[in-house]
């Protein structure tokens, strides 16, 4: 006896009696029945789960992950392995809010997100407003002026000015806070230096 497992009018598999009396068929088809009713709730169930879990840890208007989801990446990182920590902050967002409305500076921000998903074998993670980090496994410490390059390129082929900040940390991490601190303080001194050209110009 076979009675088919479906979830949302999508089949998921089979629960199956084998060889069951004769006399106890029909019997078996309705226990069959309702254990794959049964089977079908908690599948539900554990998507549902799964889903509010995810959507715990990622920022809703851009879809990557947010602070609690760098949490979570932080105690799963490789024992041993190198990272580089890059901060950003996005230039320009109040003055495009002002000038171009609160539409167009939520595109500036989809736009910062979109451009960091694209580096490959990175998390990405806004960390409130327009400041996002990016997370990438290194060799060594020599990697960081490379990456940092190929961010600058993407953002500028992105149309996207963004003040950088890194610097590196070795799994495990003991205070993410220290590391984040060093990130936050090189990404406020190019900031600086970004506005300073500016106002040159």
């Amino acid at each position: 006896i076979f009675s088919r497992i479906t979830l949302d009018g999508k089949p998921y598999g089979f629960l199956e009696a084998i060889n069951p009396p004769g006399v106890a068929m029909d019997d078996a088809a309705q226990v069959l029945a309702t254990l794959s009713r049964f089977a079908a709730i908690l599948l539900r169930n554990r998507d549902l789960m799964t889903d509010l879990a995810r959507a715990g840890k990622l920022d809703q208007m851009t879809g990557v992950y947010n602070r609690r989801g760098l949490l979570e990446a932080i105690e799963h990182l490789i024992p041993g392995a190198r990272y580089a920590l890059v901060f950003f902050d996005v230039n320009g967002l109040k003055k495009t809010n002002d000038t171009q409305g609160h539409k167009a500076g939520d595109r500036l921000i989809k736009n910062t997100a979109a451009t960091l998903r694209s580096v490959p074998a990175a998390a990405v993670f806004r960390m409130g407003g327009d400041e996002f980090l990016l997370l990438k496994r290194i060799q060594s410490d020599s990697d960081i002026a490379p990456l940092i390059a190929d961010l600058h390129q993407r953002f500028e082929r992105a149309g996207v000015s963004t003040a950088i900040g890194a610097t590196t940390i070795k799994a495990p991490v003991d205070d993410i806070d220290a590391a984040l601190s060093r990130a936050d303080e090189k990404m406020y001194d190019d900031k600086k230096l970004h506005y300073a050209t500016r106002h040159l110009d």
